[in-house]
């Protein structure tokens, strides 16, 4: 029950990115690829995150220098640390499979693919670091594993779309594409930051976290719909 609890929803989650795709479906061996290449980023992340954190251990000074006096130390401190050591670690190795390989695949053929593989770039991810979360907090398990279903699996997955949207409109737009990608990237470390400092942070603001979840379901929404009405496909079903 547990280990089901841990993987389904990442999986659920490209079962529907994948119906969504409603014009010209990605070959399920891209699929495949991809999410084993999400997957592996937990490595780099791994190694990359402890070592933000020991660099992001930011001294006195340079916390009072950027507001210290009105946040605290500790508060700053959560602040870079939850966009940097964590969104930006994270996000931009997601980004690297998704630009480094989805985007030069043949089958990268419209702007709804930027989504549809970013989303399973994120769902690899999500997928490995579920189960390691759902193990190491074994006493609590299965209230993570519920925890996780409704919050930071969803989290990954919107911030996927953010990132594809752009990346996708990258692929046809050559004279802006690196601009389209750092908004992409830009986008999703964002959305990652706040929803992770709004849970860590100590002045009690945790119900921000969800509410930046709904917002970012109905840009979200309104995303994918603009994905498949401009699909070039669909005027061939």
């Amino acid at each position: 029950m547990l280990i089901f609890l841990a993987i389904f929803p990442p999986l659920y989650i490209i079962y529907k990115i994948y119906k969504l795709d409603k014009y010209e479906k990605e070959p399920v061996k891209e699929i495949i690829i991809t999410f084993i290449l999400g997957c592996l980023t937990v490595i780099p992340v791994f190694i990359v995150s402890p070592i933000m954190n020991k660099i992001l251990l930011i001294p006195n000074n340079f916390v009072d220098l950027v507001g210290g006096g009105l946040l605290g130390d500790s508060e700053v401190k959560i602040l870079i640390y939850t966009f940097v050591g964590i969104a930006l670690v994270e996000e931009f190795f997601k980004f690297i499979v998704l630009t480094k390989y989805s985007f030069k695949r043949e089958c990268f053929n419209e702007p709804m693919d930027g989504i549809v593989y970013a989303v399973i770039v994120s769902m690899g991810f999500a997928f490995v670091e579920n189960i390691i979360y759902v193990y190491i907090y074994s006493g609590e398990s299965f209230s993570v594993a519920i925890m996780r279903m409704f919050s930071a699996i969803p989290a990954h997955a919107l911030m996927g779309v953010i990132m594809g949207h752009y990346v996708g409109k990258a692929k046809f737009d050559p004279i802006n594409r690196k601009f389209l990608f750092i908004k992409g990237l830009f986008g999703a470390v964002v959305l990652h930051g706040l929803y992770n400092y709004f849970l860590f942070s100590e002045l009690g603001i945790g119900l921000l976290s969800l509410i930046s979840l709904i917002v970012s379901y109905r840009i979200a929404k309104k995303i994918i719909k603009e994905g498949q009405e401009n699909s070039p496909f669909k005027l061939n079903n």
